[in-house]
């Protein structure tokens, strides 16, 4: 018998209905699930944007009201999608809303506190009525109320949670390195005396035996033709008794510092790179005598007119307004180091990378009596035969930001340079010694005896030290050349920069050749390393030597009419700064000769750059440091004598002065003195900023 199935066609529907109901019920939870979501999103991005907006406002305005209305001006025209009413923000705690909270953020524990309890990065608030100023700002709470659910409310939940937010908006570290040339052409025809006998800031170099006065004690320019022996003190005239052996001055130190003096503080080893390190990069195993003018701290002086000389003293109060404008700041993570270099870098001109302030401040405040001896005793001075080797600096300030990034990767800085000088690099790198005896006869002139040939080869290899190689008498060691051929065999070889040059990785001059052929390296340098880095180089130019200037250019379409800025300018495309010209109108330039690969340059390019004066500036030093700073989106910042006559309105802003080829005077009628102020003031006033947390 056969036994049919019931039909069961009724119980499917009912299942398939009930699955249709629960799919159409997940699709509903899904919308709601993805709407809110969307919601956090837009809550989230709008609470960065609040933060952000209040951090920028109270670096304007110094206001925490002031920064509280423009971030809830901003989150009243961004709501969210499902919210389209205002936000909920207060600076007080509130349980319905969101609270906006000025405080600081600490990527990193700093030198001498613990704010986060070893737990960082961290937002510590700052108490109500705090005179502190914060470097940060928290958007925190419910900034929106919960979202009504359009298909959720069928499972008994008809709207969502509050929109909370946690976002922290945070200055962004800085840290700068201040690249100061102290060699001596930099500091020259002001207070400085620029010839052979130069020596250094504020001294002579005479032997450690010889009476006080010297070439530097008669001849000190711009401060009269002789030196009285000593008081009746005149606050303005120095006296030869003003001069102090540094052996003398130093006594109870160890007098100028050399390698032997390394161990003798902790501060050195915490704060100075020693001295054995890279191959003995920092070393400075010399302790020379000079003779220090130590007049604006004689005893019984009364003060006067003369602050110190120029352009040092300038420079130095540029660096103690940068030391001030960090501490201002007040972010956890700035850091700034100090590189006073010549054609070396002796460890004790270098100040490594740090945050405290008050060991950096010990070299540029020079009001503290003490704080002048040490500059002094670290050798911040130019020093005879000193050249400049620009690239050696940038290369110390790039390794030290490099390490700061590997010790700290997860704290984000905004890192610039800051170099300061003439711009006359005069030091190149060139290739390994050739195999076999170094040859002195490239010109086909011969040393005719084994002496000469010795001495040659003793300078040139750099195992007799540079400063003590004569051009005329090149022999330290009593030795002279046998006749004028040899003679002139061995200048042009030590003189003429060629791609392999003997035992000495580094060759300096002061000569066309030498400063077009460094120039190169250190251009090529800034472009395949520091600009990649993303690192700006503002350029503080000085001395009438090289006429530091811009170019006026009208900006089309503006009324009133008006100049165009230095940004208007870099984006046209327009020359703001034009280097010495040849005879025919174009720069002067070096090129190499096969086969001895010897540098040769324009006919009369050496005349141009041995012959620069105030009068005839080598106008090519400001062009090539302008491309520097053009290059890494830096500042271009010449120091100018001031120009007079200008109204208050040009006070503000500037004359405009399209007609001249060259704006060689401050067309802000500013002293060189204020410009330096204004122009670190300006460097500092930046204050790049991000969100931290979210």
């Amino acid at each position: 018998m056969i036994v049919r199935a019931k039909d069961q066609s009724g119980a499917v529907l009912i299942i398939i209905t009930l699955l249709l109901l629960a799919i159409f019920s997940i699709a509903a939870l899904a919308i709601d699930i993805a709407q809110y979501s969307n919601t956090l999103t837009q809550a989230r991005n709008n609470g960065n944007l609040a933060a952000l907006t209040a951090l920028e406002e109270f670096m304007a305005s110094r206001s925490t009201s002031a920064a509280l209305a423009r971030a809830q001006a901003v989150l009243s025209y961004n709501s969210t999608f499902a919210n389209p009413g205002p936000a909920q923000l207060t600076t007080s705690v509130n349980s319905n809303g969101a609270q906006l909270s000025a405080g600081n953020w600490f990527y990193a524990r700093p030198a001498n506190s613990n704010p986060c309890n070893g737990a960082y990065p961290c937002f510590v608030p700052l108490p109500d009525g705090s005179p502190a100023a914060p470097n940060a700002f928290r958007v925190s709470g419910n900034l929106y109320p919960p979202m009504p659910f359009n298909f959720a409310r069928v499972f008994g939940t008809g709207e969502s949670p509050p929109i909370a937010v946690n976002s922290t908006a945070s200055i962004v570290p800085r840290h700068g390195c201040f690249l100061v040339s102290i060699s001596p052409t930099t500091f020259s025809r002001e207070t400085h005396l620029r010839n052979e006998s130069e020596s250094a800031y504020f001294l002579t170099n005479p032997p450690d035996n010889a009476g006080v006065s010297s070439y530097h004690d008669t001849e000190w320019a711009g401060m009269g033709a002789a030196r009285p022996a000593g008081p009746p003190s005149n606050s303005t005239t120095h006296y030869q008794s003003d001069y102090n052996r540094t052996s003398d001055l130093f006594v109870t130190t160890g007098g100028i510092l050399d390698n032997s003096n390394y161990n003798a503080s902790p501060d050195y080893a915490k704060f100075h790179p020693s001295p054995t390190v890279d191959n003995n990069r920092y070393s400075s195993p010399d302790k020379p005598v000079y003779r220090v003018d130590m007049f604006p701290s004689r005893a019984g002086d009364t003060g006067g007119s003369y602050l110190g000389p120029q352009p040092m003293t300038r420079i130095l109060a540029g660096l103690k307004t940068a030391i001030s404008g960090f501490r201002t700041r007040s972010v956890a993570g700035d850091q700034m180091c100090l590189i006073f270099y010549d054609q070396s870098l002796r460890w004790m001109r270098i100040v490594n990378l740090t945050d405290d302030f008050n060991y950096l401040s010990k070299f540029a405040d020079m009001s503290d009596p003490n704080n002048l001896r040490r500059i002094y005793q670290h050798r911040i001075f130019p020093e005879k035969n000193a050249f400049k080797d620009s690239k050696l600096a940038l290369q110390e300030a790039v390794k030290q930001f490099t390490a700061a990034r590997v010790a700290n990767p997860n704290v984000p800085s905004a890192d610039f340079i800051v170099m300061i000088g003439d711009g006359l690099h005069d030091c190149y790198d060139c290739g390994p010694p050739p195999a076999g005896p170094v040859p002195f006869d490239w010109n086909g002139d011969k040393i005719v005896n084994t002496l000469d040939q010795n001495a040659f080869e003793g300078c040139y290899s750099g195992v007799t030290p540079f400063a003590s190689c004569g051009w005329a008498d090149y022999n330290s060691n009593g030795r002279v050349s046998a006749d004028s051929v040899d003679q002139a065999a061995f200048y042009r070889a030590f003189n003429s920069p060629t791609p392999v040059c003997g035992g000495n990785q580094q060759q300096c001059s002061y000569s066309f050749k030498f400063y077009s052929t460094g120039m190169l390296q250190l251009k090529n340098y800034v472009r395949t390393t520091v600009a990649p880095m993303q690192i700006p180089i503002h350029v503080i130019l000085n001395g009438n030597n090289i006429g530091p200037h811009t170019i006026d250019y009208m900006q089309p379409n503006t009324t009133p009419a008006r100049c165009m800025t230095e940004l208007e300018k870099r984006s046209a495309g327009v020359t703001e700064v034009l280097g010495t010209l040849d005879p025919t109108g174009n720069p002067y330039t070096c090129h190499s000769v096969a086969p001895s690969n010897t540098i040769v340059c324009d006919a009369g390019a050496d005349t141009a750059f041995n012959s620069m004066s105030a009068a005839n500036p080598f106008y090519q030093a400001a062009a090539d440091m302008y491309s520097l700073a053009q290059s890494t989106g830096g500042y271009w910042m010449p120091l100018r004598e001031p120009d007079t006559g200008c109204s208050a309105d040009e006070r503000q802003d500037g004359k405009c002065q399209t007609g001249l080829p060259r704006v060689t005077l401050d067309p802000q009628c500013r002293t060189q003195d204020r410009q330096m102020q204004d122009y670190i003031t300006t460097i500092m006033g930046q204050s790049p900023f991000s969100v931290v947390q979210q």
